[in-house]
């Protein structure tokens, strides 16, 4: 048996890679995990969180016709095996108190 992914899948794999680099604002991993570096953050990250649903990437594993992506489940794992690495500002439990 192949496991090997299609042609199609890696090209798949390789715009998700370009969307990241051109897309992913640069801040998304930076500040200290304050509340106050992630509230100066929140456009950048609300921007790619709108690039993403144009792109149709948010709900991918639902029916296009319902408002979803309508990925594959081999694109779905590929789009979060890729996604799975970029940094971003989240981190949990790491608010800071004065």
């Amino acid at each position: 048996m192949d496991f090997s992914f299609t042609p199609e899948e890696e090209r798949f794999r390789a715009e998700v890679r370009a969307f990241i680099r051109d897309h992913l604002p640069k801040s998304a991993g930076g500040g200290d995990g304050d509340l106050e570096s992630g509230l100066a953050n929140l456009p950048a990250l609300y921007k790619w969180n709108q690039d993403l649903l144009v792109k149709g990437w948010v709900g991918f594993n639902w029916p296009k016709d319902v408002g979803g992506g309508g990925g594959s489940l081999v694109e779905q794992m590929i789009l979060k095996e890729e996604m799975a690495p970029a940094p971003t500002s989240r981190r949990h439990g790491t608010f800071r108190r004065s």
